[in-house]
């Protein structure tokens, strides 16, 4: 009797045919198994329809096929039951695969994702999977969720590696269905790992899920913090010392979070400004940390540093690309600050060339072009105030701070003072009368300078002289006075007559020096005059 080929076999191969050729219509490769196969018909490659790059992203398929009505078929939805073999054997596997049942004859075509699914112990233990008719039908339109599968597979062995980079002497490796577990790098060189917490993470096909898919996509690119909530979470273990006091399993509110990994001090930058006029600015030495990283995206920030702007830095390795943004803190922060802070203002309101440098190899690390009008310049006369205020700084070496609001005294006191400390010289404006409590031998002085009731010069000299700008004490030393045309009234000549005019005064009385409208008063520092 010759050779023969079952109906079955026909039918299978039918099958297999409608799978490869709606594979190719998605713009895949498809690559059946040759001979003997234990449960794997074919692999699907990914590859992009555009530019026709393919990136070794594989994904196994298991056919059924019939050309009878599926088992519980309705209008809407049917089901079919796996074998324990083969379900072992699909799951035991490191590659994504997909079972597809079709009916050949009529183009019908359904698929899940066999990992995915039976992530439910319910639905493992079963090995029945229900197929909605709508929702899980296999044609070009699959495409997407099928890259999907081979993106989420290469975000896992990118957390591994994450993971693998950890620590220097243990890694986090998977145990089996999900589970993690902490291994030495070199068994028998470091202690046997602190504590074991392993769990199953399940994303289910719906709005939520695909949002904590996109969520868990975004850790793995750029390092952000992962929060899972306990709805996501199957199969919790973790060790006695924790589970006493946490109980996921008896709670609507527990969650694991996979926080980020910070490492402090990455690298000390300036932020320089090259405006098209010619002015240049810099935000100097920033301290930047590395916040998070993943395996696309790495940010980078000044957080920790005490410093008036707050810098981040976003370097997308995927697209070789960076973006750089800055704001001011609230805050007190020393003047220096404040008029670099103000310059970088004006210099960024007029456009110009952005570049951020290594502070200690003067490497350019990014620059681009920025347009005008994309920050409020800070006009001439503030930074004037904030120059002055920085010289006086620099001069007395007592920390100034600026605060929000200037009043009008303090604003003439910062001239005055800069102005002193810059030539050793003032005029000033006499501020009301001088009050003063004259001894005998001052007493008598007054009467000779003022004894014929007229206007007189008056030269006085102050010890150890200080100024309080902004709460701040400023020691400036001896300071020499006069004004030409100060009097007394004729109350205070009285009052000094009668003090002396005893036989032995005593203490002191108390006058009112005043000075004729508008007269200026000379000051004169030592300490500040300008050498010859």
């Amino acid at each position: 009797m010759g050779k023969k080929i079952h109906q079955n076999s026909i039918i299978g191969q039918e099958g297999v045919n409608l799978v490869e050729r709606l594979v190719l219509k998605m713009g895949f490769l498809w690559y059946a198994t040759p001979g003997m196969e234990a449960g794997i018909d074919g692999v699907i490659e990914s590859r992009d329809r555009i530019t026709g790059a393919v990136y070794n992203k594989i994904i196994q398929v298991q056919s059924k096929a019939t050309e009878k009505r599926f088992a519980g078929e309705t209008a809407e939805k049917f089901h079919y039951t796996c074998d324990e073999n083969d379900l072992r054997y699909w799951l035991e596997g490191n590659t994504p695969v997909i079972l597809v049942v079709s009916r050949p004859h009529t183009d019908e075509a359904y698929w899940v994702s066999i990992k995915s699914y039976f992530k439910n112990p319910e639905k493992r233990a079963s090995r029945k999977v229900v197929f909605d008719k709508k929702r899980d039908r296999f044609d070009e339109h699959s495409a997407k969720a099928l890259m999907d599968l081979t993106t989420l597979r290469e975000n896992w062995q990118s957390l591994q590696t994450k993971f693998d980079n950890l620590d220097p002497y243990y890694r986090l490796v998977p145990s089996g269905r999900g589970r993690l577990s902490i291994q030495a790098k070199n068994p028998g060189g470091v202690p046997s790992p602190p504590f074991e917490f392993s769990f199953c993470m399940t994303i289910p096909n719906t709005n939520e899920g695909r949002e904590m898919g996109e969520r868990y996509r975004r850790h793995v690119t750029s390092g952000t913090e992962l929060v899972i909530p306990h709805t996501y979470l199957r199969d919790v273990r973790m060790p006695d010392f924790m589970a006493q006091f946490v109980d996921l399993a008896g709670t609507n509110q527990g969650q694991i979070v996979i926080g980020r990994r910070p490492k402090n001090d990455v690298v000390e930058v300036n932020v320089e400004i090259e405006c098209d006029d010619g002015e240049q600015a810099a935000l100097t030495n920033i301290k930047l940390d590395l916040v998070q990283h993943g395996t696309e995206e790495a940010t980078l920030n000044n957080e920790r540093q005490q410093a008036l702007w707050q810098v981040d830095f976003v370097w997308n390795m995927k697209k070789a690309s960076a973006q750089l943004d800055f704001q001011s803190r609230d805050g007190k922060f020393n003047a220096k600050q404040q008029l670099e802070w103000l310059l970088f203002q004006r210099a960024f309101s007029k456009g110009g060339i952005l570049r951020m440098v290594n502070a200690q190899t003067g490497i350019v690390a990014m620059e681009q072009r920025f347009p005008p009008g994309s920050l409020e310049p800070t006009d001439d006369e503030t930074i004037d105030i904030f120059e002055k205020v920085l010289f006086i700084q620099g001069k007395t070496r007592v920390p100034l701070s600026v605060p929000d609001e200037i009043n009008y005294e303090e604003l003439e006191e910062i001239f005055n003072t800069e102005q002193f400390l810059r030539t050793g010289r003032n005029t000033l404006k006499a501020k009301g009368d001088w009050e003063i409590h004259a001894h005998p031998a001052m007493a008598r002085r007054l009467l000779e300078i003022y004894g014929n009731s007229m206007p007189a010069r008056l030269d006085w000299h102050f010890g150890g002289a200080v100024v309080d700008l902004f709460g701040a004490e400023l020691e400036i030393g001896d300071a020499d006075m006069y004004c030409e045309h100060t009097y007394l009234n004729e109350e205070d000549h009285r009052a000094l007559k009668k003090f002396i005019a005893g036989p032995d005064p005593e203490g002191a009385v108390p006058v009112s020096i005043k000075f004729v409208e508008n007269s200026p008063v000379h000051a004169t520092y030592p300490r500040w005059l300008s050498k010859p």
